[in-house]
């Protein structure tokens, strides 16, 4: 999930990241752990670096939105 990130990563990227809800599934538990590691990863990296991360709510108040063409990953 990281290399994923980072090769993707620039200046007003929006990070989706999906976790689980926690509720075991056909008998498995689903963990939020990897979401969890990977978010302090990418806090822990990119802070210094001056970057601010802040929710979709709070970046739609500071401007409009702007359309990119086809920006997203490949696979």
């Amino acid at each position: 999930m990281i290399k994923i990130f980072e090769n993707n990563f620039h200046n007003g990227s929006i990070i989706l990241l999906h976790d689980s809800d926690g509720v075991a599934k056909k008998g498995v538990y689903a963990s939020r752990h990897n979401t969890v590691e990977v978010v302090e990863e990418i806090l822990k990296a990119y802070t210094p670096q001056g970057y601010k991360f802040v929710t979709i709510s709070e970046l739609l108040k500071r401007g409009n939105a702007v359309k990119v063409k086809e920006h997203c990953l490949k696979k």
